[in-house]
């Protein structure tokens, strides 16, 4: 009898650890992992950049954006982590990563693209009738924004004026629906871009960017991998040793 009580009573605690703890773990992955605009987020990484760099040699001084698909000063263009450096300590259990400065983990973007990718306003998603990854812009305050006036804004002293004669008036609104142009034989990791794509509208919701019923559509393309949701589901229960016997309980019933 009391073998079977203390078995009743691991029952009833997997119970309250899958219905009180998996949401908690939940909303602290949530609020933890999440694209956001900071100095620490904004700055080159230098290492990703260089490899990236090297995969199309450009004219000195210049790097080519792969979404706008122009030539820009060197410092203009930044090496866009897909999964963040910051996140490196979850980059394994979340998106099968062993090094966040992996070159598949990365784009090269101009500063306010990538400011845009980076705080989730902007995110690609795979086309197949294209068979390429194409920019969406998920904040509409940002449409009629001017490339050059934000990069201002972002690059400050690092700005060059010479942005302006190449990109003129281009507003947020003439990348919506383009197509990333990358060099040959280079993909990013499908699995990164499709992780963001999520984050991404979470925070558009969040912010009112898109409304509840009308979000944002995409075909899930975690191609590389398990689906980025039961990534997610595996980290949480990892944190927490019973919560995988209670979801397979619940299964179960």
């Amino acid at each position: 009898m009391t073998l079977r009580r203390e078995v009743e009573r691991l029952s009833q605690e997997q119970e309250r650890v899958s219905r009180i703890a998996l949401p908690l773990l939940g909303a602290l992955f949530k609020r933890n992992v999440r694209y956001s605009d900071s100095k620490r987020h904004s700055k080159v990484s230098s290492t990703l950049k260089k490899k990236l760099a090297d995969l199309e040699p450009s004219p000195g001084g210049q790097l080519r954006c792969m979404l706008l698909n122009e030539l820009l000063p060197y410092s203009s263009v930044i090496a866009a982590h897909l999964l963040k450096r910051e996140w490196d300590y979850l980059s394994r259990e979340l998106a099968d990563v062993d090094d966040v400065d992996d070159v598949r983990n990365g784009l090269l973007l101009y500063k306010p693209i990538e400011w845009a990718f980076d705080t989730s306003r902007l995110v690609f998603v795979w086309d197949g009738a294209r068979n390429s990854f194409v920019a969406h812009i998920l904040d509409p305050s940002i449409l009629a924004v001017r490339l050059v006036e934000k990069a201002k804004a972002v690059l400050k002293e690092r700005y060059k004026t010479g942005d302006e004669a190449i990109l003129g008036d281009r507003c947020f609104r003439d990348v919506h629906g383009s197509a990333l142009v990358l060099p040959l034989a280079f993909s990013p990791w499908r699995r990164c871009l499709c992780f963001h794509a999520h984050l991404a509208r979470d925070e558009a919701l969040r912010q009112g960017w898109l409304k509840s019923g009308e979000e944002f559509q995409f075909d899930d393309f975690w191609s590389e991998g398990v689906s980025g949701v039961e990534k997610v589901r595996l980290w949480l229960r990892a944190q927490h040793p019973l919560l995988e016997d209670a979801e397979g309980s619940d299964s179960d019933s």
